[in-house]
């Protein structure tokens, strides 16, 4: 919310914290809810169990902690393969699981210029 009213540093505990740093961390965030839900909603499509029950089991399948509402040992096959393929994705970083995918370019040594621009 800070860098929408002004463009200062971020600062925690006296240290500057660099905006790549801050940018890693939004994608990781984004990325792992959008994963988190596309496994939820997966599992909501083929299985007869409610939203809380899914969402709890997704979210506990991404994070690897082992907890559990008793529903993984009913779920399809189906089910129990994205709940695996949830678990592979959390262990592994959705960072990491991006990079792979990505296509690599070519590191260019051209740096451009930064402008202001006016938002809103």
């Amino acid at each position: 919310m800070r860098s929408i009213h002004d463009d200062t540093q971020i600062v925690i505990f006296k240290k500057a914290v660099p905006k790549e740093s801050i940018s890693k961390s939004v994608a990781v965030f984004t990325i792992s809810m959008i994963l988190i839900l596309f496994g939820a909603f997966a599992l909501l499509f083929c299985e007869k169990f409610g939203f809380v029950e899914i969402l709890f089991e997704t979210v506990s399948a991404f994070g690897t902690v082992g907890l559990s509402m008793g529903i993984t040992a009913k779920l399809s096959a189906f089910g129990k393969l994205v709940i695996t393929a949830i678990m592979f994705l959390g262990r592994v970083g959705s960072l990491t699981v991006v990079f792979a995918l990505a296509k690599a370019r070519p590191k260019l040594d051209v740096r451009y210029p930064e402008e202001t621009v006016l938002i809103g």
